[in-house]
């Protein structure tokens, strides 16, 4: 959890009826629940810096997770279990899509600019089953900041690529 992700929710928080259920895909635990992926920590630390009650559901989609949504009150934060947890999250299932969905009420706001490249339930599927779907505040911030660098990049400049992996590399930047 990031000052500038707090910062975000202190905004948000300022308007009256505004409630915020969220998740986070920190890692890949391999379509599974692992402890050591777990957003409870991530919950304690937004408290913190929010300076106001957090609360967490032990899972991101269920019974358990939708009642909590659903009991928010204005100006209350609800995180969720982390959603890689799933493995329907990274084959963007629409049931999956669907749950999610559920948890809001018809707004979805993605802010997750390092994975919105991805075709994940928790990012394209959940759009088809909102009334509306919009970038954030920080995917803005980001787009902003690719753009003026695409469009009017300081000179001299140097390209860089990077990846985690090689199998995620273009072909393009591929040299032989």
């Amino acid at each position: 959890m990031t000052p500038a992700s707090a910062k975000r929710f202190r905004l948000r928080l300022r308007f009256k009826r505004a409630r915020d259920s969220f998740w986070l895909a920190p890692r890949t635990p391999q379509g599974r629940p692992d402890l050591k992926y777990s957003l409870e920590p991530a919950a304690k630390k937004l408290e913190e810096l929010l300076g106001n009650p957090v609360a967490f559901a032990l899972d991101c989609v269920g019974p358990g997770a939708e009642g909590q949504s659903k009991a928010l009150r204005d100006g209350e934060v609800l995180v969720l279990e982390n959603v890689r947890f799933h493995p329907e999250e990274e084959k963007n299932d629409e049931a999956f899509s669907k749950q999610l969905a559920a948890l809001c009420d018809g707004v979805f706001i993605c802010d997750a600019f390092g994975s919105a490249h991805r075709a994940h339930a928790s990012v394209v599927g959940i759009t088809r089953f909102v009334k509306q779907a919009a970038a954030g505040l920080l995917m803005e911030k980001e787009l902003a900041y690719l753009g003026k660098a695409v469009t009017n990049p300081v000179r001299p400049s140097l390209p860089f690529l990077a990846a985690p992996r090689s199998a995620t590399k273009s072909k393009s930047s591929k040299t032989s």
